[in-house]
């Protein structure tokens, strides 16, 4: 189990944070050969940590074959290139401010369903709304007892599964 999320500050001690960049850069250079066999892509990681010692990672080519891969690419490739990863970048905010959007209607509408259990809003004008939320409410425990006794069932069956 992780020890959950670090701020993203420097690390003062340098002991720590040598050990913290050692830790991580065996991570990151797994992470882009795992990338390059799984993808099949060129990619080449050159770091240059305070110490000096140029780390450097390259998959299937050279380094300097993607380098130089990278170095004949017209500007107006480059600059296709960003404009699709831009392209990219807002249809992915665009579909998460819509599920944003769709998760702050659940919520309101969650709020105000709760709203309608506070003490102050207990002031009933007729007895048929009364009647209503007796009908919620039992409707809501019977889906409480219904999923608990689910659950219980299906602990029991996985506590007998190898």
């Amino acid at each position: 189990m992780g020890r959950g999320k670090q701020e993203m500050r420097r690390i003062e001690d340098k002991a720590t944070r040598q050990v913290s960049f050692s830790r991580r850069k065996k991570g990151l250079i797994k992470k882009a050969y795992e990338l390059s066999v799984l993808c099949d892509i060129d990619i080449a990681l050159i770091m240059f940590p305070p110490s000096g010692r140029l780390t450097q990672f390259s998959g299937k080519k050279r380094m300097e074959e993607v380098f130089t891969r990278y170095m004949h690419l017209t500007d107006e490739e480059r600059e296709e290139y960003a404009l699709e990863l831009l392209v990219q970048v807002i249809q992915n905010t665009e579909v998460l401010q819509r599920e944003v959007d769709r998760l702050q209607q659940q919520l309101q509408t969650a709020e105000e369903q709760l709203r309608e259990f506070e003490p102050q809003s207990l002031d009933f004008k007729a007895m048929g709304e009364l009647e209503s939320m007796v009908e919620r409410l039992v409707h809501t425990l019977e889906h409480v007892l219904q999923r608990k006794s689910s659950s219980k069932r299906l602990g029991s069956y996985y506590a007998l599964c190898p």
